[in-house]
């Protein structure tokens, strides 16, 4: 499949990724071929945007963009999108993305949204961020 865009969310984007705090996750499920992203075949990631504001209109716009100027073939919703009760505009934003017709959408990096038992807290992730993070989002 190839090039692919990571879409990540925009709070989070300023505190580093919510597991370990840097932008580390989602590259490791690439190196690791973990989670939806790791089964990507052929997967290259060239391109790792935060949404801009908390709508799914920001999330689409942000999804065309890459398409456009970073010629990504797939938009990943990286897993912080799913995170501590997630982002409330997500589903609506895929569904949007996919109408593009222009890449294929997948939900999740580093672990499958779509099974929730499976999400890791920031807890298990991170120990040391977890108050910290909590709080913030």
């Amino acid at each position: 499949m190839g090039r692919v865009g990571i879409l990540c969310c925009g709070k989070r984007w300023t505190k580093g990724c919510p597991g370990i705090g840097s932008h580390v996750l989602c590259f490791e499920a690439l190196n690791q071929k973990r989670g939806p992203l790791g089964a990507i075949p052929e997967a290259e990631i060239t391109s790792f945007r935060p949404c801009r504001s908390c709508s799914a209109v920001s999330l689409v716009e942000t999804a065309s963009r890459m398409v456009a100027e970073d010629k990504v073939k797939v938009v990943v919703l990286a897993s912080c999108l799913f995170m501590n009760h997630g982002c409330p505009h997500v589903e609506e934003a895929a569904r949007g993305i996919s109408s593009l017709g222009s890449c294929q959408v997948v939900l999740g990096s580093f672990w499958d949204p779509t099974t929730p038992s499976a999400a890791p807290s920031i807890k298990e992730t991170n120990p040391a961020a977890a108050g910290e993070a909590q709080q913030a989002y």
